[in-house]
């Protein structure tokens, strides 16, 4: 069956489509996910809709306007261009410019589309913010809009020039020139907006112009066609990066005789029956290892957005929720434990393991419950709210260990 360039265009962009989902798929339990995705989405709803309706939070109101603007600015820097070329396409369609021009085409209509759309939902988002606290006017907000998106295209265009064009340290120095220049420039007029509408206006025009003219010659330009191949493949792989990045242990810039955490390997637990030596090797085997320290850290940072940005009426909710997963990924690291090369060294018996597991998991939990626990207090009730918030979220912790830590869902 023969095809023509724009359905091989098309056939791409579906494979592509069907590549991230089955990458995403094997890498996140959709039946657990099913029950975080439903709810955050509900809780998302109410929480943006209490931005319109409700007094802001108090870290809201003191937040200058200038790191909105730069937030924003980080969202409008993050794209590239996807020209839909692959490695086997040296071998006959580099000779059919005409195909490889239609590629491209398609590959930058397709990103200038993924741009648009991401930066609609960032101004969307903070819509009330902008409107309540700095003082946007609607037309101020739209011709915000317009250059942002059209800034964040011609990002996209510039970004994949420099990486096709220049190599080591020129193309870091020149993407970073380039992008402490655009972010100045960017933050300036986000701040000024209200005085500066209609320049924004004419900015958003003129980038559309120059865009255009980046467009032409990214689709005539078929002379980097090794280096379209490599950063396509980055593009590719980007999401499955991203997914995988915290699943190996990378090495460390520079190595530390003994680990940050628990440096001298004194006892966690003064008691010294075998299950309690079980408990006490699992939680130093989580806290010594970097990259579960990093991957807590994101978690943790990830958490305590959730619970900022909810109303005070759902952060209780929201912190149930999270301890609920912070016990889910617990039990997994217990059972990556339990199946170690290092303890099948050793001939423990089955009801050992059994009785340290609770023990275990209940000690890799508790710090970030307790951070968790302390913020959310904080912010409903000040300072005496984050003190009482300490003991309840320990024995919240060992209340959900005790009761359903039983069940092993991640068999």
């Amino acid at each position: 069956m023969r095809i023509n360039a724009k359905q091989l265009a098309t056939r791409r962009l579906r494979e592509e489509a069907v590549y991230q989902y089955k990458a995403l798929r094997s890498a996140v339990d959709w039946t657990v996910m099913l029950y975080l995705i439903i709810p955050g989405i509900f809780f998302a709803i109410i929480g943006y809709r209490s931005l319109w309706t409700d007094a802001f939070p108090v870290w809201i109101e003191y937040m200058p306007a200038s790191v909105v603007a730069a937030l924003l600015f980080l969202c409008a820097r993050r794209g590239n261009i996807r020209v839909l070329v692959q490695e086997a396409d040296v071998l006959f369609l580099r000779q059919k410019e005409n195909w490889v021009h239609t590629l491209t085409r398609v590959g930058c209509l397709y990103s200038m589309a993924l741009d648009a759309i991401i930066s609609v939902l960032a101004y969307v988002t903070v819509l009330p913010i902008g409107i309540r606290s700095f003082g946007w006017t609607w037309t101020a907000w739209t011709g915000l809009l317009l250059f942002h998106l059209s800034y964040s295209i011609l990002w996209s265009f510039i970004n994949n020039r420099i990486q096709i064009s220049f190599a080591g340290w020129r193309r870091w120095l020149i993407k970073w020139g380039v992008t402490a220049a655009g972010g100045a420039l960017y933050v300036l007029l986000a701040l000024r907006c209200n005085q500066l509408t209609w320049l924004l206006f004419g900015c958003a025009v003129l980038v559309a112009a120059i865009i255009v003219v980046f467009m032409r010659s990214r689709i005539q330009r078929v002379n980097a066609f090794e280096q379209d191949i490599i950063v396509e493949g980055k593009q590719r792989m980007r999401l499955t990066g991203l997914l995988l990045q915290n699943t190996l242990e990378k090495s460390p810039w520079f190595r530390m005789r003994r680990p940050m955490l628990f440096r001298h390997s004194n006892h966690v637990f003064s008691s010294r029956k075998p299950h309690m030596v079980v408990a006490e090797l699992a939680i130093k085997s989580v806290y010594r290892s970097n990259l579960q320290l990093k991957t807590m850290l994101q978690f943790l940072g990830a958490g305590l957005v959730a619970v900022l940005l909810t109303p005070a009426t759902i952060k209780i909710i929201v912190y149930v929720g999270l301890t609920l997963l912070i016990w889910y990924w617990m039990q997994g690291d217990w059972n990556d434990f339990v199946k170690s090369a290092y303890v099948k060294m050793f001939r423990w018996r089955e009801e050992d393991l059994q009785a340290a597991k609770s023990i275990a998991v209940y000690g890799m939990m508790l710090p970030l419950t307790l951070v968790l626990g302390l913020i959310t207090g904080l912010l409903i009730q000040g300072v005496w709210g984050g003190i009482f918030a300490l003991p309840v979220s320990a024995l919240f912790g060992w209340i959900i260990v005790q009761t359903i830590g039983a069940i092993d869902i991640r068999k």
